[in-house]
C-alpha cells in the first residue's frame, strides 16, 4: 500500500498492529528503566495491571511513592548479554570461494598452497581475480561501516524489543560509500507475505509541540522509496504536509527509485527484518519475533518490588529513640536543627517544635501523661532489616527470569560456587544459553547475508565503482577456549592420528591467516624431523646392509628425538632407516633391534 492517506483520524500507529505496540512499548520500558513507562503500560492492564507492583504507583502530584519505587536493571543485562553472546566476537562475512581462490594465488606465487586448501571450496561463477576483488571490497566496506558495533547495537534492540531492521541505504552528501543504520521493531510497521518481508513504514517523530506531533514516514516498497511528513495530534496520524515544511525532511524527495540491480535483479526492498525468536506466542499473525522479556513481566515486577520492600526495611530500621515530649526543647536559635526535626507553630508555644540534641541522632517525641511514674522514660525503637528473606527471594526471581528468557544462570554469574572452569566445561553448564544462541544466529545467518549482497550491490550501481556483487556466507565465532583445554584436546587428536598438523595449528591458534599457518606446519615438520627422506621411497634407505655401531646409534638417536616429538615409534624407526625394530615393554624405554643389527653391537 502506499502511505496512508492525509486524514485527521487516522490512527497511529495502525489499528491491526495496535496490541503488538503495546507490548513493545512495555519491553522498551523494562529494557530503558523508564519508571514513568513503567507505569503506564501496567497500569493499562485491568485488574492485574492495578494490582502489580508498578500498576499501584501513584503518579502526577503526588511523588512521595515514585522516588521510593526501584528498578532492578535485569531487563537490560539480559539484553547486553544477548548481544555481547551473538557479536561479541563479530561474525565474519566470506564471499563463497574466497578461500580457494587465495589458494589458488598462493600457489601461483609458489607459496605452497596445499591440495586440501584447493578442494576446500566448489567454483562459483566468479573468476578467482573477482571474488578476492569482492572480498576485499567487502571488508573494506565493513570496517567503514562499523559493523562490528552496528551489530552489537542491533543485537540489544533485537533481544529487548522483539526484532530489528538492519536498512542499507546511501547519501552521497554523507559518503562516498553505502551505509548501514540500525531501526528499532518500534519504529517499523511491517508487511509480509508468506513469512517474507515485501514492505514496511518506518516512522520518526521530529517534532512534538504539546500535543501536536510531526511524524516523518519512510516507506520501503518493492522499487521505490516514499517520505511523507505528517502533523497530527497525539495518537493520530493527521493531515500531510509538504516535506518542506519541516528542516529534518527538507533534504528528502516525494520518491527514490530503487534499481533492480540493487535487489537482486527483480524489484524488491532494501531492508531487512530479524526476529528474536520465534513464534510469537502472543500474536501469531505475523512472523515478528518476541522479545527475551515475554512471558517474564510480572517477574521482572516482583523483583522491582522485592528491591523496593529491601531498600524499605533499612530506611525503617534504622534506630529511634523515643522520648517524651517534655524532654525536647525548642529548635529556634539552634541554626540547622530545624532541617532535623522539623514542626509547626511558634517557637517555643503549643505545638512549636523541639529537639533532644545528643550527637544529632533522631528521635521521636512522644505526649506521655504520668512521665514521673516511667522508669525509663527514654526507650530505643529499631525494626528487623530482613535480608536474608529478601536476598533469597531476588535471587529465585532472578533465576526464574533468566530461564525463562532462555539462558542458563551460569551465563549471569549465578551457581558457579567460586569454580573456576575451562570453555568446554562452560559449555556444558551453560547449554541452555548456547541452545538460545545457535537459535538466534539462525534468524541473524540469512538476513546478514541479504544485507551484505546488497552492499556490494549498492557499492557497484551507486557509486559506480566494479565491485562485483556475490552473496557472502556468514562464519559465526567459537567460544574462545583457555589455553589448557585447547592443548590438551589437540594434543588427544595427535595421539589418535586424528586430524593433521595443519587441522592442529588451525585449532590451537585460529588468529592466523593462512599464510602464517602454512608457515607454521612447515616450521613444526622441521623441527620434528618429518621433512627427512622417506625410506621406503629411497632404495638407499631403510632395509640396506647395517652399518657401524656408530652409524646405529646415531640413527637410535635421531629416532629417540622423533619419538619424543610426538611422531608413532615404529615411524620413527623407518625414517632413520632402522626399520624391521621391533619394541616391547614401555615404549620407548626398551627396544629390540634385528638379530644381525644386536649382534654388530656386541661385536663392539
Amino acid at each position: 500500500m502506499p502511505l496512508p492517506e492525509s486524514t485527521a483520524s487516522t490512527p497511529w500507529p495502525p489499528t491491526d498492529i495496535a496490541p503488538y505496540a503495546k507490548d513493545q512499548a512495555a519491553w522498551a520500558a523494562w529494557w530503558s528503566g523508564d519508571t514513568q513507562g513503567l507505569a503506564d503500560t501496567t497500569q493499562g492492564g485491568g485488574t492485574t495491571g492495578r494490582r502489580s507492583f508498578w500498576g499501584r504507583r501513584k503518579t502526577g502530584t503526588d511523588t512521595t511513592r515514585a522516588t521510593a519505587h526501584l528498578h532492578a536493571t535485569l531487563a537490560a543485562d539480559i539484553a547486553s548479554t544477548s548481544a555481547d553472546l551473538l557479536f561479541g566476537e563479530p561474525p565474519s562475512l566470506l564471499v563463497p570461494d574466497v578461500s580457494l581462490a587465495r589458494a589458488h594465488e598462493r600457489r601461483a606465487a609458489g607459496q605452497g598452497a596445499t591440495e586440501g586448501e584447493l578442494a576446500a571450496w566448489p567454483q562459483s561463477g566468479l573468476t578467482t581475480g573477482e571474488t578476492v576483488q569482492a572480498q576485499d571490497r567487502l571488508d573494506t566496506l565493513m570496517d567503514s561501516i562499523g559493523l562490528a558495533n552496528r551489530l552489537l547495537e542491533a543485537g540489544e534492540v533485537c533481544a529487548a524489543t522483539g526484532g530489528v531492521y538492519l536498512r542499507p541505504l546511501w547519501d552521497k552528501a554523507a559518503a562516498d560509500y553505502p551505509l548501514l543504520t540500525v531501526v528499532d521493531a518500534d519504529r517499523g510497521v511491517p508487511d509480509f507475505r508468506y513469512g517474507q518481508l515485501v514492505a514496511v513504514t518506518f516512522v520518526e517523530e521530529v517534532m512534538s509541540e504539546g500535543d501536536v506531533v510531526w511524524r516523518h514516514l519512510e516507506r520501503h516498497e518493492p522499487g521505490v522509496i516514499l517520505h511523507g511528513l505528517y502533523v497530527g495530534a497525539g495518537a493520530m496520524l493527521g493531515r500531510r504536509v509538504s516535506l518542506t515544511d519541516h528542516p529534518a525532511t527538507m533534504g528528502f524527495m516525494d520518491e527514490v527509485p530503487v534499481p533492480v540491480e540493487i535487489t537482486g535483479g527483480r524489484p524488491g526492498i532494501m531492508p531487512r527484518f530479524v526476529p528474536n525468536v520465534l513464534p510469537n506466542r502472543k500474536h501469531r499473525k505475523y512472523p515478528i519475533g518476541r522479545s527475551d522479556y515475554a512471558g517474564c513481566e510480572s517477574f521482572l515486577d516482583a523483583l522491582d518490588e522485592t528491591w523496593t520492600s529491601w531498600m524499605r526495611d533499612l530506611r525503617l530500621g534504622q534506630a529511634r529513640l523515643v522520648v517524651p515530649d517534655e524532654f525536647l526543647t525548642p529548635v529556634g536559635g539552634r541554626p540547622g536543627s530545624e532541617r532535623q526535626f522539623g514542626g509547626a507553630g511558634s517557637v517555643g508555644g503549643p505545638g512549636s517544635a523541639r529537639g533532644f540534641d545528643l550527637d544529632a541522632e533522631l528521635f521521636t517525641g512522644l505526649n506521655i501523661a504520668d512521665l514521673e511514674k516511667l522508669s525509663n522514660p527514654i526507650s530505643q525503637v529499631q525494626f528487623d532489616i530482613r535480608v536474608e528473606q529478601h536476598e533469597r527471594t531476588a535471587v529465585a526471581l532472578t533465576e526464574h527470569i533468566i530461564s525463562t528468557a532462555g539462558y542458563s544462570p551460569q551465563t549471569f554469574g549465578l551457581q558457579i560456587e567460586g569454580r573456576a572452569e575451562s570453555g568446554t566445561a562452560l559449555r556444558i553448564r551453560e547449554g541452555k544459553t548456547w541452545r538460545t544462541q545457535g537459535r538466534k544466529q539462525r534468524y541473524w545467518a540469512p538476513e546478514l547475508s541479504s544485507v551484505g549482497e546488497t552492499l556490494l550491490a549498492l557499492d557497484r550501481v551507486i557509486f559506480g565503482r566494479p565491485t562485483p556483487v556475490a552473496r557472502p556466507a556468514i562464519g559465526w565465532q567459537e567460544l574462545a577456549d583457555d589455553p589448557q583445554g585447547t592443548a590438551q584436546w589437540v594434543n588427544t587428536l595427535a595421539s589418535a592420528r586424528a586430524a593433521s598438523i595443519e587441522t592442529r595449528v588451525r585449532l590451537a591458534q585460529p588468529g592466523l591467516d593462512d599464510d602464517q599457518i602454512t608457515q607454521e606446519v612447515s616450521r613444526i615438520k622441521a623441527e620434528d624431523g618429518l621433512g627427512l627422506p622417506d625410506p621406503l621411497a629411497d632404495p638407499e634407505l631403510g632395509r640396506g646392509p647395517v652399518g657401524d655401531s656408530s652409524d646405529i646409534k646415531a640413527k637410535a638417536d635421531a629416532m629417540g628425538v622423533l619419538i619424543r616429538a610426538g611422531v608413532e615409534p615404529e615411524d620413527a624407526a623407518i625414517r632413520v632407516g632402522l626399520a624391521g625394530v621391533e619394541f616391547t615393554g614401555a615404549v620407548p624405554v626398551s627396544l629390540r633391534l634385528p638379530t644381525a643389527d644386536a649382534s654388530g653391537l656386541e661385536q663392539t
